[in-house]
């Protein structure tokens, strides 16, 4: 098995291959195939590869699977007797991605 830490939209991950993992909005269609430079240890059977601070030779393949909206957060302030009332709301964006591998 395979295992993998990167960075991917200034955010740290850690998977596996053929493994879906949630991440912030990335601009791009669903199927687009996009690759992950920035990856910092890779961990196949016992052998360990850690990079300082990103392994160079080394790049992940990933596809978009899902893009989508998560459930609306709500927001509200309230003051007592003075007839003030604020409410928000917004549904933050999210891409579902799978991780293809490497050639580690």
């Amino acid at each position: 098995m395979e295992y993998f830490v990167f960075i991917l939209n200034n955010r740290q991950y850690w998977a596996s291959n053929a493994e879906v993992i949630k991440t912030d909005k990335i601009a791009g269609e669903v199927g687009n195939k996009i690759m992950a430079d920035s990856v910092q240890l890779a961990l196949k059977d016992e052998k360990v590869e850690i990079g300082a601070p990103n392994l160079a030779d080394l790049s992940l393949n990933l596809e978009i699977a899902e893009q989508g909206k998560e459930k609306k957060q709500h927001g509200l302030k309230y003051k007592a007797k003075g007839n003030y009332r604020r409410h928000w709301g917004f549904r933050r964006e999210f891409s579902k991605v799978k991780v293809l591998g490497s050639g580690f």
